[in-house]
Order: structure tokens, then C-alpha cells, then sequence
């Protein structure tokens, strides 16, 4: 997978009146067959947000469960409007998204070329100063790092991301 390519999108709908304010994000790395160089000193993911189009590709995760029954569907639903989805074999493709230029995090991946490897992150936004906050019609992104993954490597991503929608803090 190239530099910079992402592997999981989730878009909140750009016709919502509300705001996604991402809370934490826990990320799970697998290495199932083992890279052609084990240790590679720029091998990572990154999280980052964007705005523009929607991705394409991998897998659609049409439907996002409410944490109460009683909520409405999320603005990040295909249904609503939304968008998110994770990559099966590749990259996803982001025609028509401008990523922004810092990353909110960044998972270090140096150690994970053999196979079995595991590398499990959890960020918690929230209890910095603010949480991520995304606009209408704006990506949270996790994305290849500076340098590619190596070659002949597989491996197998998860992905758990924790948020509140609603509108503009004051």
C-alpha cells in the first residue's frame, strides 16, 4: 500500500446540521504474512482528517449502531447522507479529498514486519483540551504513513472509533 493511502474513512454527511466530535479511536494492527524487511524505521498509520468527496471502494459499513435505540441514525449512515468504509485488498480510493496537511496521531509500525506481530492503540481525544471535530461533509481518515508498506507484507486492520454528534460548542 502506497504512502498516504487510506485505509478507513468515515464521512459525516454534507448536508447534516450537526457535527461529529470524535471522541477516541482504537486501532488494532495485524502482520498475517510477514514484510520483506521486518523492521522498517517509517512503517505507520496516521490519523487524519479531510474534506471533499466521499471515498470509494473496500468495504461499506452502511448502517452504524446507535449506542441507544432511542438515538437517531447517525449522520455518518449511508442512509443519512454519510459515508464510511475500510479497505479489503489496497488502498480505498479518495479522488476529490484534500487531506489536511497534521495528522491528529500516529501508530509506529517500525517493530511489525513479521507475521503474528500485533500492535493494539487506543486516542482519547476527549480527554485532551477538545475532541476532533468534523464539519459537515469533512473524512476522519487512517492512512498509510510517510512511506509505504513494505513489501510481500498482508495485514489485517480493525478499527473502533467512539463519537458524539450534535452541535457547535461555545
Amino acid at each position: 500500500v502506497a504512502a498516504g493511502a487510506a485505509v478507513y474513512t468515515m464521512r459525516l454527511d454534507p448536508g447534516s446540521s450537526l457535527k461529529a466530535y470524535i471522541d477516541s479511536i482504537r486501532i488494532r494492527f495485524t502482520t498475517i504474512v510477514a514484510f520483506t524487511t521486518a523492521i522498517t524505521q517509517t512503517r505507520s498509520l496516521v490519523v487524519t482528517r479531510g474534506s471533499g468527496a466521499a471515498a470509494s471502494g473496500g468495504t461499506a459499513i452502511s448502517v452504524v449502531n446507535p449506542k441507544d435505540t432511542a438515538y437517531a441514525a447517525s449522520e455518518v449512515d449511508a442512509a443519512s447522507g454519510g459515508d464510511t468504509r475500510i479497505a479489503t485488498t489496497g488502498a480505498l480510493t479518495v479522488t476529490g479529498i484534500t487531506w489536511d496537511t497534521r495528522n491528529f496521531a500516529e501508530i509506529t509500525l517500525a517493530h511489525a514486519g513479521a507475521a503474528g506481530s500485533y500492535v493494539e492503540v487506543v486516542y482519547e481525544f476527549s480527554v485532551r483540551n477538545h475532541p476532533i471535530e468534523l464539519n459537515p461533509g469533512q473524512v476522519l481518515g487512517i492512512r498509510v504513513g510517510p512511506s509505504a508498506m513494505d513489501a510481500a507484507g498482508t495485514w489485517s486492520l480493525g478499527v473502533e472509533v467512539n463519537w458524539h454528534e450534535g452541535e457547535s460548542y461555545t
